[in-house]
C-alpha cells in the first residue's frame, strides 16, 4: 500500500508535468508549425525547466526517479525523436529551420541528461554505470 508521501509526490510529478507538457508541446509544435525558432526553442526549455523541477522535487520528497518515470522517460524521448528524423526525412515541406529546432532541443534534452548523471553519481560513477552496462 502506498503511503500518504509516495501520494503526494506522485500528485506533484503528474501535476508538473500537466502543466508544463501540455506548455510545452504547444510551443514545440507552433515552432514547429510556423518555423519559430522562438517558440521551438521555448518548448524545448520548458522540458528542461520540467526535467529540473522533477529533481527538485525528487529531492523534496528524498527519492529519486522511479523505474517507470524512468522508462517512461526514455520511451517518450526515442518515440519523439523518431518522429522527428522520420518527418524530417520523409517531409519534403519540412525545412532547415524546423531541423534546427529539434537539433536544438533535443541535443539540450541530452546535455540536461549527461549534466543530470555526472552530477548525481560522479564523472567515475558515470562512466562505471554505461562501462558495467556493457559487460552484461
Amino acid at each position: 500500500m502506498a503511503t500518504v508521501r509516495t501520494v503526494e509526490r506522485r500528485l506533484a510529478v503528474t501535476t508538473l508535468w500537466g502543466l508544463i507538457g501540455s506548455f510545452a508541446l504547444s510551443f514545440i509544435l507552433s515552432g514547429f508549425g510556423n518555423d519559430g525558432l522562438i517558440w521551438g526553442s521555448f518548448g524545448f526549455a520548458l522540458v528542461v525547466a520540467g526535467l529540473i523541477a522533477h529533481v527538485i522535487i525528487n529531492q523534496l520528497y528524498r527519492t529519486s526517479f522511479t523505474n517507470g518515470e524512468v522508462v517512461l522517460g526514455f520511451l517518450v524521448f526515442g518515440v519523439a525523436l523518431l518522429i522527428f528524423l522520420v518527418t524530417w526525412i520523409f517531409n519534403p515541406s519540412f525545412g532547415m529551420m524546423n531541423g534546427l529546432i529539434g537539433l536544438a532541443g533535443f541535443a539540450a534534452i541530452v546535455a540536461y541528461f549527461v549534466a543530470y548523471v555526472v552530477i548525481k553519481f560522479g564523472l567515475r560513477g558515470a562512466f562505471s554505470m554505461f562501462h558495467q552496462l556493457g559487460r552484461r
